[in-house]
C-alpha cells in the first residue's frame, strides 16, 4: 500500500470496527475501557478546574505590576486568560492520553487480541504470565513515545516562537506527531498478540506511519465529541488498528504471491 492508501485506511478501519463490534457483538469489550476513560477524564477536568483559577490570579497579579492599564489592561488580561485556558487544555488531552494508554494497556490488549483470534479464526489460551509482560512492554513503549512527543513538541513550538511566521505550520506538525504516538500505541497491541518484540514493533509501526497517524488523528477527533467520544475512542481505536493492520498484512501476502 502507498503512504496515501494507508493514511486513508487509517480513517476507514474505524467504519469497519463499528461495522465489526455489532457484527460479533463486542459491546462488553468496551464497558471497562469506557469507565476508566470516563473516570481519568473527568478526574483531570476537575484538577485543571481547581488551579486554573490559582495560575490565572498569579498571572493577574503579575499584569497589576506592569504598567498597562484601562482598556490595555483589559486586553491583556483577555489574551492571558485564553492562552492559560489552550495551554491547560493542550496537556490536559496530552496526559488524558498517555494515562488511558497505559492504565487501559491491559484491557485494550485483550480487545486487540480477540479481534485477531475473529479474523484468524482461532481462539488463544489465557495467559496471566503473558498478560504481565505485554502489561510492562505496553508502559514502557508508552512512557518511551510520551518522551519523544514531548521532545518533538517543545522544538516545534521554540521555533514557532523564534520565527512567528511558521506557527501554523508547527500547530499542524504537533497534531501529526501526537496523531502518530497515539496511533503507535494501538498498533502496539496488534503486535502484542503476535509475540512481537518492541523494537520489532517500533520498526515496524515507522513502516507504516501513515496508518498510525491516520488511526491516532480519528481517536484524538473522538475526543472533542461530547461524552460519547471518551467513552468509546480508545476501544474502538484498538479495534480499528487491529483490522487496519489485518489488511495490510493481507495485502502484503497478495503482492509477494
Amino acid at each position: 500500500m502507498t503512504f496515501f492508501n494507508e493514511f486513508i485506511l487509517g480513517f476507514s478501519s474505524y467504519m469497519k470496527a463499528m461495522d465489526f463490534s455489532k457484527t460479533h457483538k463486542l459491546g462488553n469489550y468496551y464497558f471497562y475501557p469506557a469507565l476508566f476513560s470516563a473516570l481519568i477524564f473527568c478526574g483531570l477536568g476537575v484538577i485543571s478546574y481547581l488551579y486554573i483559577g490559582e495560575l490565572t490570579s498569579y498571572l493577574d497579579k503579575l499584569l497589576n505590576k506592569t504598567p498597562i492599564d484601562g482598556i490595555w489592561y483589559k486586553i491583556a488580561q483577555w489574551i492571558v486568560n485564553i492562552l492559560v485556558w489552550a495551554f491547560t487544555f493542550l496537556v490536559y488531552l496530552k496526559v488524558y492520553r498517555y494515562l488511558v494508554l497505559i492504565i487501559l494497556s491491559p484491557f485494550l490488549g485483550m480487545v486487540a487480541g480477540k479481534v485477531q483470534d475473529i479474523l484468524h479464526q482461532h481462539s488463544t489460551a489465557f495467559d496471566i504470565a503473558q498478560l504481565f509482560k505485554d502489561i510492562a512492554r505496553g508502559i514502557m513503549l508508552s512512557l518511551r513515545n510520551l518522551v519523544w512527543e514531548l521532545l518533538f513538541t517543545a522544538i516545534l513550538m521554540l521555533l514557532s516562537i523564534v520565527f512567528p511566521l511558521i506557527a501554523p505550520v508547527t500547530v499542524v506538525l504537533i497534531v501529526v506527531i501526537e496523531s502518530y504516538y497515539v496511533g503507535f500505541s494501538m498498533i502496539d497491541y496488534h503486535h502484542e498478540y503476535k509475540k512481537l518484540s518492541a523494537s520489532e514493533s517500533i520498526r515496524l509501526v515507522k513502516k507504516h506511519r501513515a496508518f498510525a497517524i491516520g488511526n491516532g488523528l480519528i481517536f484524538n477527533l473522538l475526543l472533542f465529541i461530547p461524552v460519547i467520544g471518551v467513552l468509546v475512542a480508545p476501544t474502538l481505536s484498538a479495534i480499528a488498528a487491529g483490522i487496519g493492520m489485518y489488511e495490510i498484512e493481507k495485502s502484503k501476502q497478495l503482492q509477494s504471491k
